[in-house]
C-alpha cells in the first residue's frame, strides 16, 4: 500500500492535501527523495527549500526551528523527524518528546512514533514497544508500522505480548489482517488469550489458513 502510494501518478487537483503529505512522509521513510520533494511541491511549493534542508540534515534543521504552528512548518518538522529515525532513533525520540510532540498534531505525532518505533523493532531494538507506546492511536499507523508493533510484540525476551500482538493486528486494514501471516498469529494470539469463545474464533482461523 505505501508502495502504491508513493508511485500514485493521481494528478495533485485530485489528492486531498492530506494524502500529499502522507505520500510525502512514505517517499522520506522509503529514502525516495525526489517521490518526496515531488509531494511537497505539490502542496507547498514554498517549502521545496525548506525540503532541501532536510535532506542535507534533519537534524540542523530541527535544531534551528523553534515552531511549528503552521499546518506546513508541522508537516516539515514531521519529515525531518521521520528523516532523522533513519540515522537516529534516539534522537529522533528525544526532540519528537522534549520539543516538537505538543506542536504536531495527533496524527502526525502518532504517525512519526510510528515511524521511529518501526525502524527500532528492524534493528530489534528492546526499546520497540516503548516507542510505540507514545502513539495514542493505532489507526494513524500504516499497516507496515503496525507489522513491525506486532513482530516487537511477538519478540519480547520473557514472551509474547499476546494482548498487545491481538490489538495490533485488530488495527490493521482487512487487506493486511487477511494476509496469512497475521491470520496465524491472531489465531495464536486469541488461544493465548484464553476463553471459549476466542478458542472458537482461533480454530476458525487456522481452518481457514489449514491448505
Amino acid at each position: 500500500a505505501a508502495s502504491r502510494l508513493i508511485a500514485d501518478t493521481t494528478p495533485p487537483q485530485r489528492l486531498k492535501t492530506d494524502d500529499v503529505w502522507r505520500r510525502a512522509r512514505l517517499a522520506v521513510e522509503a529514502n525516495r527523495p525526489r517521490a518526496a520533494q515531488q509531494a511537497v511541491t505539490m502542496v507547498a511549493p514554498e517549502a521545496v527549500q525548506q525540503f532541501n534542508d532536510i535532506s542535507a540534515s534533519p537534524a540542523r534543521f530541527l535544531t534551528n526551528k523553534v515552531a511549528a504552528f503552521r499546518k506546513v512548518r508541522q508537516e516539515m518538522i514531521s519529515l525531518a523527524l521521520i528523516k532523522l529515525a533513519a540515522s537516529d532513533i534516539d534522537n529522533a525520540a528525544r526532540l519528537l518528546d522534549d520539543k516538537w510532540g505538543p506542536q504536531l498534531s495527533a496524527e502526525e505525532r502518532d504517525w512519526v512514533w510510528g515511524v521511529i518505533g518501526k525502524q527500532a523493532a528492524q534493528r530489534l531494538s528492546t526499546d520497540a514497544l516503548a516507542y510505540y507506546g507514545h502513539v495514542s492511536r493505532d489507526a494513524n499507523l500504516t499497516d507496515d508500522m503496525l507489522a513491525w508493533k506486532a513482530r516487537a510484540a511477538l519478540r519480547t525476551p520473557q514472551s509474547p505480548q499476546w494482548p498487545t500482538v491481538l490489538q495490533t493486528i485488530n488495527a490493521m486494514s482487512d487487506e493486511a489482517r487477511a494476509d496469512s501471516t497475521w491470520v496465524y498469529w491472531k489465531a495464536r494470539a486469541l488461544l493465548a488469550r484464553g476463553g471459549d469463545e476466542r478458542k472458537a474464533e482461533a480454530t476458525r482461523l487456522l481452518q481457514s489458513i489449514a491448505s
